[in-house]
């Protein structure tokens, strides 16, 4: 017996149904305002806003529930996430993971649009860019995700065109260990040009660029990568620029209790941190049971 070619391509083509059927586009649905939100002007600092999410979770504590915010004319967006079967995610677990840190920071940049509008942006340890394609469907210029897992960078890419960001968003490969040059002190961070998901180097992406905010959901769990993360940002967050960071307290995750003291000790670092409020985990069953931080952190202008 003998198979026509036309018959191998429908096999194919069946294959590809059956694997849609079996593994489908994981949608992440973000809303503002999110129910419970505090009322915030719009432009308020990264600091400001943060300052709000500390005051809501205090009163959710105290009085044992949230006060509910305005729900009236809630405006949605939907992230739609490449699923990877359990061969496909052989290796890369943790990194191939939608971790609940990704999607409360891209929760809290949907609900506040202005700290990332027009911003070039930086996702560090982005796994499937989650946070990142967060703040490119919240307005950020350019925004480049992240990873030095493969599997990781291919879903990410693949993530950013199912959601049609690549004018605006684009993946390459990062070694924390084995950085891009030093940024040139003068070097312009705004003239990031965005590569709809295709190929580039950490080189060709990062050298000699500062950017505006830099994002960090979930990523140190091993010796030696607070130290690493102190060392991207001083590389890459521009003077003033914003550095966001969602994290399990440490209890909950190895490691983040030194990350913590690095950056609240940074002298060239204002760093605040407050616990994840109820409004910006709910519906996370994992984000229920493992308490989460907020940190925010602005760049102090460099002497010449």
């Amino acid at each position: 017996a003998t198979c026509s070619s036309a018959g191998f391509s429908g096999s194919a083509d069946m294959i590809e149904v059956f694997r849609e059927e079996l593994y489908p586009d994981l949608a992440v649905e973000l809303q503002r305002p999110m129910p419970g939100q505090p009322a915030c002007r719009e432009g308020a600092s990264a600091f400001e806003v943060l300052a709000l999410c500390a005051d809501v979770e205090q009163e959710s504590n105290s009085e044992g529930q949230i006060r509910a915010g305005s729900e009236k004319c809630a405006e949605l967006t939907t992230l739609y996430l490449h699923s990877l079967s359990r061969r496909e995610m052989f290796g890369a677990e943790i990194e191939c993971k939608v971790w609940p840190a990704s999607l409360i920071l891209a929760r809290w940049l949907w609900c506040h649009p202005w700290l990332v509008e027009g911003k070039t942006v930086l996702e560090l340890g982005a796994g499937v860019g989650l946070a990142g394609l967060g703040a490119a469907r919240s307005g950020g210029q350019c925004v480049l995700l992240t990873d030095i897992n493969e599997k990781a960078l291919r879903c990410a890419k693949e993530n950013v065109r199912k959601n049609a960001l690549g004018h605006s968003a684009s993946v390459c490969r990062l070694d924390w260990a084995e950085p891009p040059e030093d940024p040139a002190a003068d070097s312009n961070h705004h003239d990031l040009v965005s590569e709809p998901h295709g190929d580039s180097t950490a080189g060709e992406q990062l050298a000699g660029r500062r950017f505006d905010m830099l994002l960090a959901a979930d990523i140190v769990n091993a010796d030696g990568l607070p130290a690493l993360v102190m060392q991207m940002i001083r590389l890459f967050l521009a003077d003033l620029g914003v550095f966001v960071m969602c994290a399990p307290k440490s209890k909950h995750r190895h490691k983040v209790d030194e990350l913590r003291a690095l950056l609240l000790d940074a002298a060239d670092l204002n760093v605040r941190v407050c616990t994840v409020p109820l409004w910006l985990r709910r519906g996370s069953e994992e984000a229920a049971d493992i308490a989460h931080e907020l940190y925010v952190g602005r760049r102090k202008a460099r002497e010449d």
